[in-house]
């Protein structure tokens, strides 16, 4: 199940409380700010409450959920998810075998969030970029995951973007293989197709084995500190 990226503004006054209660456990606050506990949360609470903004010279205050791309929205989602798995865990009649949870893509029951729900199907399912399988014997590999729409469209290498921006997306995806693939033909399947997706967009194949041996170079040299 996946919880959809929403904190809704009637638990501003629960998301204080929540902060409220971790400043008051938090032992080495004292060490990193002067701040107490009720002058941090009353900042908080005024940063979630601070929702205004001018549209053709009228003014209006947004009063459901927090503000797209405000710093303190990611800290409001992971504080009431925290507190919304703690609770779920410790009160669910049969804890699940396997739980993880990043920001707010988690399995868990409150109301007034909406839920959508995803079944294994041939023996996969997806989670983020991952692709999960799991096999008879009650082991599980992972491989890359693209949704059907993907489109393999990356920053162009034509385009006027600095040098290492561009190499960076290259790394970025031949190290997403090396992380998540945990079959080596797989592994071997998708640096052919990140190989195949960066020359569609501009990168010559010296650029892509260039940085296929770094990867390869860097690997071994953790081998090697290990």
């Amino acid at each position: 199940m996946f919880m959809s990226h929403y904190i809704f503004h009637d638990m501003c006054l629960s998301c204080a409380d929540i902060a409220h209660d971790r400043l008051l456990k938090d032992t080495t606050l004292e060490e990193r700010t002067a701040l107490s506990p009720e002058d941090i949360t009353k900042l908080f609470t005024f940063c979630l409450n601070a929702t205004y903004l001018a549209y053709k010279d009228n003014y209006y205050q947004q009063t459901f959920g927090t503000a797209m791309g405000s710093p303190v929205s990611v800290t409001v989602a992971n504080l009431v998810m925290e507190d919304v798995e703690e609770r779920a865990l410790q009160s669910y009649h049969s804890p699940p075998l396997f739980w993880k949870r990043y920001i707010d893509d988690v399995c868990a029951v409150e109301p007034s969030i909406t839920f959508t729900m995803e079944l294994e199907s041939d023996s996969k399912i997806a989670f983020l970029d991952i692709e999960i399988q799991h096999h008879e014997n009650g082991t599980l590999a992972t491989n890359v995951f693209r949704k059907k729409t993907h489109t393999d469209q990356y920053l162009s290498f034509c385009s006027h973007h600095p040098t290492e921006h561009k190499f960076a997306v290259a790394r970025a995806l031949f190290n997403r293989a090396k992380v998540i693939c945990s079959i080596n033909d797989d592994k071997l399947e998708e640096d052919r197709h990140i190989t195949s997706a960066l020359m569609s967009n501009g990168y010559s194949l010296l650029h892509s084995r260039s940085i296929e041996e770094e990867q390869d170079q860097d690997r071994m040299n953790n081998q090697l500190q290990q």
